[in-house]
């Protein structure tokens, strides 16, 4: 993994397992601090990590509509993740790289 990345597992009661991969992006402004975050999942049953709304999911279209940002949070919400552990991975995401 890259200086500049870092990954959070986190496995569901469900036996679902959701990779969060964050990133830090280099901006001309140094008070900029983001992120490229990335959500992948692979349930119980299945060997690949894929994302939670792909194109057979009844949301992907409204996902392509949305922003960037309200992409990310559709996608965490998608994962199985309570807002609590969304809230407290992107925290613990975003200490770790800056």
């Amino acid at each position: 993994m890259e200086e500049n990345s870092n990954e959070k597992i986190i496995v569901l009661s469900t036996g679902r397992v959701v990779r969060i991969t964050a990133k830090k992006v280099q901006s001309f402004n140094s008070l900029d601090k983001r992120l490229d975050i990335d959500v992948l999942i692979r349930e119980a049953r299945e060997g690949n990590f894929h994302r939670p709304i792909e194109l057979r999911h009844p949301k992907y279209w409204k996902l392509k509509s949305l922003d960037t940002d309200r992409q990310l949070l559709l996608q965490l919400q998608y994962s199985g993740l309570s807002t609590r552990q969304i809230t407290q991975s992107l925290q613990e995401l975003h200490q770790k790289l800056f």
